[in-house]
C-alpha cells in the first residue's frame, strides 16, 4: 500500500483550514443548541493560527511537525475545553509520527489509537458520553480492522470517514455527560455533538484529500 507522504499531510491541513472556515457558522449553530455556540469559530480560529505558524515554519521536517503545530495553535489560541481537547488530539496523533515523512496504515493506526486514549484521559470521557470520542472511536476501530485485512487507501479512507460520520450521527440519541452540554441533560437529545461533527469533518477531509493524490476515487 502506498504511504501517506508529507505532501499529502500538508494538503490535509490546508484543506482542514478551508473546510472549517466554510462550516464555522453551522458548527456554531450546532453548538448553540447544547453549548455556548462558539465551537465553529474556535475551530476555524485554531486552524487559521496553525496555517500562520506553518507559513513561518517553512517545509516541515516530518509529519509530527504538522500535528505538533496544529496542537500548539489550538492550545495557545483557542479557549475553553475545545482548545485543550483538540490540542490533545493533534499532539497525541503526532507523537507516533516523530521523524517520519511517510505514514503507512499500521502507523496511522498507532497514531490515532494513541490520540483516542489521550483524549479519553485528558477529557475524562468515554464512548457514549456524547463527545468527539463517539466519532473518533469507531474510526479507530475501523482502521484497525481494515489494516489487519490489508485493505488499500481507496477502501480505508472513505471507510474512516463513514465510521466517524455514523458515530457523530449517533450522538443525537445521547444525553450529554461531559462539558457545558451536560447541564442541558436530556435537552441535548436530538442534537449532534459539535466535537464529534468536527472529528467527522477531519476524517472526511482525509478522504477528500486522498482524491488529489490518487488514493481515493473521485475528482480532487
Amino acid at each position: 500500500m502506498e504511504k501517506l507522504n508529507l505532501d499529502y499531510w500538508r494538503k490535509v491541513f490546508s484543506n482542514l483550514t478551508a473546510a472549517f472556515n466554510a462550516v464555522k457558522i453551522s458548527l456554531c449553530q450546532l453548538d448553540g443548541a447544547i453549548g455556548d455556540g462558539d465551537h465553529g469559530a474556535s475551530m476555524a480560529r485554531g486552524f487559521q493560527e496553525m496555517e500562520n505558524e506553518l507559513s513561518s515554519l517553512g517545509e516541515p521536517p516530518d509529519v509530527a511537525a504538522l500535528f505538533r503545530t496544529a496542537g500548539n495553535a489550538f492550545l495557545n489560541k483557542v479557549g475553553g475545553v475545545s482548545g485543550v481537547i483538540f490540542a490533545t488530539f493533534f499532539l497525541e496523533v503526532g507523537k507516533k509520527a516523530e521523524g517520519l515523512t511517510e505514514i503507512d496504515a499500521s502507523t496511522l493506526t498507532l497514531m490515532l489509537a494513541g490520540a483516542l486514549e489521550g483524549v479519553k484521559k485528558k477529557g475524562r470521557v468515554n464512548e457514549g458520553d456524547k463527545s468527539m470520542i463517539d466519532a473518533l472511536a469507531p474510526a479507530v476501530a475501523t482502521l484497525h480492522q481494515m489494516t489487519e485485512k490489508g485493505a488499500d487507501w481507496k477502501e480505508v479512507l472513505p471507510a474512516l470517514a463513514a465510521a466517524a460520520q455514523q458515530g457523530s450521527e449517533a450522538t443525537k440519541t445521547m444525553p450529554a455527560k461531559v462539558g457545558r452540554a451536560r447541564y442541558q441533560k436530556e435537552k441535548g437529545i436530538g442534537h449532534i455533538d459539535p466535537g464529534s461533527a468536527s472529528i467527522a469533518l477531519f476524517f472526511r477531509t482525509l478522504a477528500e484529500t486522498g482524491k488529489c493524490f490518487g488514493l481515493c476515487d473521485g475528482p480532487c
